[in-house]
């Protein structure tokens, strides 16, 4: 496809107003984890890499251990950039030693360096011992849930604790520490956060925070505005990354009304298990039992862990005074009975666990993280995966809560966020395709529909549901069936909007938060019901990008055959090679299965370029447009399937291909459904 120059000035002129390196070392190898566990992947990176050569592509790459002969990887650069990376490369104890699976063991450290000048060495990454179980780590965690006392949903109205102004479910006295009675801590000691006393005889919990802070990490309260409080520890290997929360706080502090202020304490690296009941119990212990001992930083439980004081002031009293305000996640592998799921939560409540095992790497790209932390965090806040309902993937809920918006493998250009505003209810035994879906908020989002195949669209427009000309019909059809097992076949509902950001998003109780039981004596802290624990899965998501294929198929079909270079042949052509990405989609045991995908959808890309001899399309066709559309927008989905890392590449794709769209729809007026051409 050939651009005018003056968008491709434009794009890179956008391109270079930002910075993206600020977590980065310039010219120097990185393992994406430098704690990695055995039978995990990691791939390594090497960003801002200006001392390679111009015309050099690739970096050779030597990983070494004791024990271990060398490996050789090598790091690609991507197109345009200065930016190179690896496959991922498995740690594991067995199979064949090589370049995607270096054969190691428990306590090794890797080195990864470069015989190419000017690039320096990769900090080392440390091997972690994977447990079989909890109880194998330490029989301390053969522990019930904690007990959390008081846990009452009232206690801002009692006990002198001056009542809660912003209803944030945080008592006034706790984030402004002059209520405080003269002589207490709380009001002497000058701290400028968090401090809970739920009665004059109860302990002091109290977090400080920095005066003008502006991140998650050292945001004050304000009794004026809402504040939510989480508490995350994650397993070996799987410590989300600053970018990722930085993400997350930014969505809370741009919500509507002034916005919500995120406080996180991002804190310690637990055992890892790969597969973990969401509960537990003492005789197989699971999430309540790490939470028994690893709720709360070290300088709060005053020792290492786990370990046998439990009769000090942080058990006996803190800890409870912690738990009246915080929520808590965990970064774990994987669920026992669902192990393909993405995360569990109460809802409402205040327990979590991440569990992208099964997902990109064993771990999970900051896509995949970014979207699973938001929507259990929804959970705990209230939210369904329709809002004020269970029904899931309705075109008019523009949310991170439905499944087809949990991540970007459909709509690529979905915001990480909530739903600002109520859109039109849509009824399947009467969709007026006239009206379409009302104008969002923000402004012209897309939302995607099926069956058969997924199209995705922009909103505040007519919608063809059937397919079928002319688009000014009233239809019948299961518009929220995306074939998966979350959003399956159901035909003849009524699907309602839902403004997220409109509905009371704060703590729900106070101690014990999701316990249905809890009283001012107390109960216990573990994960309960009601819970959303069948979430969406890896198989799902491969479903997903299947279906993200088969729209390419689709469109292809229906064009016309003397559009075609070669009218004979060239169905079965792109078919067999659309054919060939979807297997690599469906290979979700291969770390680089994505790769593979991905690389393959630029060669199909270089297809419709309207350059060389391999064009499957007639360079005039009239269909080109809306195909370079469609498969540019999949490209951009399936960037962010690959490892994070490469943040500024996705980046570049996306600032790129909103140009082209732009362009294209200023100079051409083509349609806004991407996977649908008006034939």
């Amino acid at each position: 496809m050939k651009l005018p120059i003056s968008l491709v000035l434009i794009s890179v002129l956008i391109i270079s107003s930002f910075n993206f390196y600020n977590a980065y070392a310039a010219n120097t190898l990185s393992f994406d984890y430098t704690s990695i566990v055995l039978e995990h992947s990691s791939g390594i990176t090497c960003l801002q890499c200006t001392n390679v050569p111009t015309g050099n592509n690739s970096i050779p790459v030597t990983l070494k251990a004791s024990g271990s002969a060398d490996v050789s990887v090598t790091l690609t650069r991507t197109t345009g950039t200065n930016d190179f990376f690896s496959p991922w490369v498995k740690f594991s104890t067995s199979g064949t030693h090589g370049p995607t699976n270096f054969v190691t063991s428990e306590n090794k450290i890797i080195s990864a360096t470069t015989t190419t000048g000017g690039i320096t060495a990769a900090p080392p990454a440390k091997i972690n011992k994977n447990w079989s179980s909890l109880s194998s780590n330490s029989t301390l965690y053969e522990r019930n849930a904690k007990i959390i006392s008081p846990n009452d949903a009232t206690i801002c109205d009692i006990n002198g604790n001056g009542g809660d102004t912003d209803g944030d479910g945080i008592c006034n006295k706790w984030e402004t520490q002059s209520l405080f009675p003269a002589g207490n801590p709380c009001k002497t000691l000058g701290h400028q956060g968090l401090c809970i006393q739920t009665s004059s005889t109860a302990p002091i919990y109290w977090i400080d925070c920095s005066g003008g802070g502006t991140t998650w990490k050292n945001m004050c309260p304000d009794p004026t505005k809402d504040d939510l409080y989480y508490e995350i520890d994650y397993m070996a290997g799987h410590r989300p990354s600053d970018a990722t929360l930085d993400k997350i706080y930014n969505t809370f502090l741009n919500s509507p009304s002034g916005g919500k202020i995120l406080h996180i304490q991002l804190d310690e690296e637990l055992p890892h298990v790969n597969v973990i009941s969401s509960s537990g119990n003492s005789a197989v212990p699971g999430y309540d039992q790490l939470k028994y001992w690893w709720f709360g930083n070290s300088a709060e439980r005053q020792g290492s862990l786990p370990n046998m004081s439990e009769t000090n002031p942080w058990m006996n009293g803190i800890r409870s005074q912690k738990a009246q305000v915080f929520h808590y996640v965990i970064f774990a592998h994987q669920q026992q009975g669902n192990t393909g799921s993405s995360g569990v939560a109460e809802m409402p409540g205040n327990d979590i666990m991440i569990s992208l095992g099964s997902f990109t790497g064993g771990v999970g790209t900051q896509d995949q993280q970014q979207g699973t932390l938001l929507h259990e965090m929804g959970h705990n806040l209230g939210l369904n995966h329709g809002g004020s309902d269970g029904i899931n993937c309705k075109p008019n809920y523009l949310s991170v809560m439905s499944y087809s918006r949990q991540f970007s493998d459909l709509v690529s250009n979905r915001p990480l966020d909530y739903s600002h505003s109520l859109l039109n209810t849509l009824n399947e035994n009467a969709l007026v395709e006239n009206t379409g879906i009302i104008q969002s908020d923000p402004i012209n989002l897309q939302t995607v529909y099926g069956p058969p195949s997924l199209l995705v669209t922009t909103v505040n427009s007519a919608i063809n549901w059937n397919r079928v000309n002319p688009s000014t019909e009233t239809v019948a059809m299961d518009i929220n069936n995306i074939g998966t097992t979350g959003c399956p076949a159901l035909s003849g509902q009524t699907l309602y909007g839902f403004n997220d950001w409109g509905y009371t998003l704060k703590l729900f109780d106070h101690g014990g938060v999701g316990s249905a039981n809890g009283t001012s004596a107390g109960s216990d802290d573990g994960m309960r019901a009601p819970l959303i624990y069948n979430e969406l899965n890896i198989s799902d998501v491969a479903v997903m990008r299947d279906a993200r294929i088969n729209s390419i198929i689709n469109l292809l079909d229906n064009i016309p055959a003397d559009q075609f270079v070669l009218k004979e042949t060239t169905r079965d052509l792109y078919q067999s090679e659309l054919e060939s990405i979807k297997i690599d989609i469906n290979n979700i045991t291969n770390d680089n299965s994505m790769f593979d995908a991905y690389n393959k959808m630029q060669a199909f890309e270089s297809r419709f370029d309207g350059e060389g001899d391999n064009e499957i399309l007639v360079p005039d066709s009239k269909y080109l447009n809306s195909t370079q559309i469609l498969i540019a927008d999949i490209i951009e989905s399936q960037s962010k399937a690959l490892p994070e890392f490469s943040t500024f590449s996705i980046i570049v794709l996306a600032v790129v291909f909103t140009s082209i769209v732009f362009f294209f729809r200023k100079q051409f007026g083509f349609s806004s459904k991407l996977g649908y051409a008006k034939i």
